[in-house]
């Protein structure tokens, strides 16, 4: 229900979801409801029946953007600011605060990355440090054409509303707050072909200019080239004149873009020629053009096409700068310049600088404690769930220990400045202002990401330059072997750079992790004194940090393990935080960059932190508070995760992935299944392989109660009739589903599990989702499209008020913490399951198994009877000690001879029984590791019967030895 008191929120909910019709589409549609259920009024014969209608009543949606938007605390007028730029709407640059003070958008800018080319490298900078040149538009006079309409059609051909304007929907409403405002967009050069050929900044001053003297002053100084769109008549006004003779006396370019519509040629030609020579001093600096309205051709009018190529000649003859290069120049305050800001900027650049310029070398060094040690103390845990051998638990937990205890010792006497100075500083913060401490982690984050983009470019080039050399080797095949292995390990090597120069907040928070399970786990530690204090603060500041919108990382993006104490340690900080609350969990799985976070991010307003240059690793969660009394939960869980079948993963196959869905599978109660395009079949693997986890963790654990949903979404799908059109496909893709359960199932000796929708629930009518593209054309400059922002607004409404409420029951925090401490425990207990790609490779590898094992049974059989009746006999007929060393001899060689030929025999069948199999390319795969095995077997089988012979030789020599003794005894 919209009311004038909800229409804010609307607003900025579909901001953030990324409808670009967010500024005004909410308040038309509450003034048409309006007009559609009139308040009736008694009739007044007096009053006429045909009226004009009075839009002085309404309020322009710009007006009420800005009002919210200075309402705003400043890290949700940066996230504001994001969204727009996202949208490819104008963003406030330059305004005056409730105190009539101008604020210049600093902290916002700083968000807004933007590409740009250089040395064939592609570098990410923020759009305050981006050294670009900037356009100008200011009005004098009520002019027939719209400044901001001119302004849209400049930056692209296609209709976007990016500087709202008088033919948007209330663009006709009378601005009473915003005029003043300073907006801004960019153009985003794609190429040297393009309109300018470069970024440059757009900003539009609204209103008009004259009633705004200090903002035209200051925009004067900003820029490099100022556009003034007025009427031929304005020239010849004094008022005017003494006006724009002082835009001159700045020294910089101006382009006048003059209407005369009404007004006969030979009078404008006149006032055109007088202003020119007023101005003649100033002639180097002054273009004139002539707006043709009316004269368009197409979506860009030609007068339009010319306008642009006017703007590229003026400024490429000018310096491009960056925008905070020219803001520290003039005498104006920032929305940083708050106390809060300052204070927790000074504290942040006193951790940074304990960095040098290579942050991702360095990490090493920085956080050991999520370096090696923590890597060998996950192996050792891994190994000690699922060894079968009781010698080797022992060993595992004494490499744990010790691992631990390395950690600790770090912690105590070796731990770097970086972190020492980042963990007191956040300690002291959060006893004291929290404020400060929100503000100190972002201006971190802004940091570190920083660092990271800068040395991330060279390392990409690194990356291509040695993989296309190995490509080339590969193909040519030019290289010895040794040659080729080398050149494999340089691009491992460049590989793992790459990936160690993603360098952001969360690496700290994992290093606090680590840090609380050393000391947590080191048994000599007591918690009296200050540094026990001081550790025991760490789950405290998560959960609060978990409270206020920052993602909590559940499994380790870097080592794929989840750190169980201290996640039990956070969640149960939580449940004392806010109380035993229901949880709905929503988890989301897909293959890398197949748009999992930007469709979480836009559905619940996070923002789950992607360090600069490359995707989501790992398993993060995000807590969303929903409104009490409406829906049966309190809040919701939002699980987001790294992609599945990604390249830099390619080492550890398909376990990973498949550890990783079975996982997110298991945490959501809900979990969306993300789709680029129309393929499944890379998600078919994927989910055929959870089922069968499912049903063994089901086995392993009987309290583990798993009721999942799945729903799909499929992107960038751009058939309107998507849905029915992929009615087979979804429909085979469920048969095929049903049918690897079923197998599962049956492997695992659950006869009543017969369909996938038994182990996890969809409904594959009305949980099918078909989005568009996320952008409407080519980027960089393609907007939002809008078809999914909405798209997007309805999945969310079906979870949270349709699937979610069909369940019955929800986990609390305890329980959440529960089930994600017995899915973990089940994952490393059974990894057998986990490292097929799909389930028919899990058959086949079963088929081959079972033959490989019934070949063995036959040499072991074969050995058994030979020993058993041949060897024990030939043994037993023995007399003398002489003729039993022989008859040994001689069996061994002939049990040799037998088991080698049997080896051979079997080989050849194992080797006939792939190539003739129906899953003989998968099989194939195992051929190598099941001939090494059969030989290994062999030897081993081969020993094994000579220790028995040995041993049946030594008995026959100690019974004829007995035997002698007696004779001998008899004899006397």
């Amino acid at each position: 229900m919209r009311t004038e008191r909800s229409i804010p929120w609307l607003m900025l909910s579909k901001i953030i979801m990324l409808n670009y019709k967010a500024r005004e589409e909410d308040l038309s549609l509450f003034y048409e409801k309006n007009a559609e259920n009139p308040v009736p009024e008694p009739c007044d014969p007096k009053d006429d029946l045909f009226e004009e209608c009075d839009e002085s009543s309404q309020i322009n949606p710009m007006d009420l953007f800005f009002v919210t938007f200075l309402s705003c605390d400043i890290m949700l007028k940066q996230e504001i600011v994001s969204k727009l730029f996202t949208c490819r709407l104008a963003i406030p640059i330059l305004y005056r605060d409730t105190n009539r003070k101008h604020v210049l958008t600093k902290w916002g800018l700083r968000k807004i990355l933007m590409d740009k080319r250089t040395d064939n490298k592609s570098v990410q900078i923020d759009a305050l440090h981006l050294e670009t040149k900037r356009v100008s538009f200011i009005r004098i006079g009520k002019q027939t054409m719209s400044k901001s309409i001119i302004l849209n059609e400049i930056l692209r051909d296609q209709s976007h509303p990016t500087f709202f304007n008088r033919d948007c929907r209330l663009g006709a409403s009378k601005r009473l707050v915003a005029s003043g405002l300073v907006e801004a967009s960019w153009f985003l050069s794609s190429g040297p072909d393009d309109a300018f050929g470069e970024h440059v900044m757009f900003m539009n001053l609204r209103g008009e200019s004259t009633e705004y003297r200090e903002e035209v002053e200051i925009l004067c100084k900003l820029t490099n080239l100022l556009i003034v769109h007025t009427d031929i008549l304005q020239l010849d006004n004094s008022n005017v004149r003494e006006i724009l003779w002082t835009l001159h006396q700045s020294k910089i370019q101006v382009l006048y873009a003059l209407e005369s519509n009404e007004n006969p040629p030979v009078q404008s030609n006149k006032i055109y020629r007088d202003y020119r020579n007023h101005i003649m001093e100033f002639k180097s600096l002054t273009r004139f053009f002539d707006l043709k309205s009316g004269q368009h051709t197409g979506s860009a009018s030609d007068n339009t096409k010319k306008l642009r190529k006017t703007i590229k000649e003026i400024i490429s003859e000018t310096h491009a700068s960056s925008l905070e290069e020219e803001i520290n120049k003039l005498t104006i305050s920032d929305e940083n310049m708050s106390e809060n800001f300052a204070v927790s900027n000074d504290k942040a650049v006193d951790v940074v600088r304990l960095i040098s310029s290579d942050a991702g070398p360095q990490k090493h060094e920085l956080l050991p404690l999520q370096g090696q040690i923590w890597q060998k103390y996950c192996t050792a845990l891994k190994t000690l769930y699922r060894s079968k051998s009781n010698d080797e638990k022992p060993i595992s937990e004494s490499q744990m220990k010790q691992n631990r205890l390395q950690q600790y010792r770090i912690y105590e006497e070796k731990m770097h400045p970086f972190v020492r100075v980042f963990l007191q500083h956040l300690h002291g913060f959060y006893n004291s202002n929290l404020e400060q401490m929100y503000c100190y982690l972002a201006w971190l984050e802004h940091f570190l990401d920083e660092k990271s983009r800068n040395i991330l470019p060279q390392l990409i080039l690194n990356y291509q330059e040695v993989w296309m050399k190995m490509k080339s080797a590969n193909e040519k095949k030019n290289l010895r072997e040794y040659e080729y292995e080398r050149l494999k390990n340089v691009v491992a090597t460049t590989e793992r750079q790459l990936f160690d120069a993603s360098f952001g907040l969360e690496h700290l928070f994992r290093e606090m992790g680590q840090i609380y399970e050393a000391v947590i786990k080191h048994s000599v530690f007591t918690f009296r004194d200050r540094k026990a204090n001081f550790v025991c603060q760490f789950p405290q500041i998560m959960s609060l940090l978990l409270q206020n919108g920052h993602a909590f990382e559940i499994m380790d993006g870097d080592i794929a393990m989840v750190p169980l104490t201290w996640v039990k340690a956070v969640f149960q900080q939580l449940k004392k935080d806010i109380g035993e609350k229901k949880l709905l969990a929503i988890s989301v799985l897909g293959i890398k960059s197949s748009g999992k976070s930007t469709l979480l991010n836009a559905m619940f307003g996070l923002e789950f932190p992607v360090s600069a240059g490359r995707c989501t690793r790992g398993v993060l969660a995000q807590l969303v508070r929903v409104e009490k009394g409406i829906l049966p939960f309190a809040y919701v869980l939002v699980i987001d995760t790294e992609g599945l079948r990604a390249p830099e993963l390619a080492d550890k196959k398909h376990s990973h992935d498949n550890e990783l869905a079975t996982f997110v599978l298991g945490l959501g109660n809900i979990t969306i299944i993300n789709i680029k395009g129309e393929n499944t079949a890379e998600m078919e693997d994927v989910l055929q392989i959870a089922v069968h986890a499912f049903l063994r963790l089901k086995m392993a654990n009987g309290k583990l109660k798993l009721q999942q949903t799945c729903i799909f979404v499929h992107q960038n799908v751009s058939c309107v009739n998507a849905k029915t059109a992929m009615t087979l496909s979804r429909q085979k893709m469920m048969d095929k589903l049903d049918k690897l359960t079923c197998e599962a199932a049956s492997q695992e000796g659950l006869a009543d599990i017969t369909s996938f929708s038994q182990v996890i629930e969809v409904n594959t009518k009305s949980n099918m989702w078909y989005f568009s593209d996320l952008w409407f054309g080519d980027p960089p400059m393609a907007p939002i499209n809008l078809g999914y922002s909405k798209k997007v607004f309805e999945v969310k409404t079906d979870i949270l008020y349709n699937i979610a409420q069909q369940k019955t029951t929800f986990l609390t925090i305890s329980e959440t913490m529960s089930r994600i401490e017995d899915l973990w425990n089940g994952i490393l207990s059974d990894d057998f399951v986990f490292s097929f790609r799909n389930s028919l490779t899990l058959k086949a590898y079963h088929t081959l198994e079972s033959k490989f094992h019934r070949l063995m049974w036959n040499i072991d059989k074969n050995m058994y009877d030979f020993l058993q009746y041949s060897v024990r006999v030939r043994l037993a007929r023995c007399v003398h000690e002489n003729q039993l060393d022989n008859e040994a001899s001689e069996v061994i060689a002939i049990l040799q001879k037998q088991i080698t030929e049997k080896q051979t025999l079997c080989k050849e069948q194992l080797i006939n029984f792939i190539e003739s199999n129906y899953h003989r390319e998968m099989m194939e795969q195992w051929r190598s590791s099941k001939s090494i095995q059969l030989s290994e077997h062999v030897t081993e089988l081969i020993n094994s019967g000579i220790k028995d012979i040995q041993k049946n030789k030594t008995l026959r020599a100690a019974a004829l030895m007995q035997k002698n003794k007696r004779k001998v005894h008899e004899l006397e």
